[in-house]
């Protein structure tokens, strides 16, 4: 019987996807830090204003980044 899946086979899809998993991580870590408001400005068409109130609140605390 022919072994498809040998112990080579196995080190190299570990190494392969411990590879993929640092190019990923290094991806997400290279990525800015988002302003704080963004979830304000992204989430609403028209926002409301006690929500518009915590934006400017939130800017006034982190700046506008």
């Amino acid at each position: 019987m022919h072994r498809v899946v040998d112990e080579g086979f196995r080190e190299r899809a570990r190494e392969g996807a411990e590879r993929a998993v640092d190019r990923a991580v290094a991806a997400a870590e290279a990525v800015p830090d988002p302003d704080p408001s963004d979830v304000f400005d992204f989430a609403y068409e028209t926002l409301p204003p006690r929500l518009a109130t915590q934006r400017e609140a939130i800017r006034d605390r982190h700046g506008d980044e």
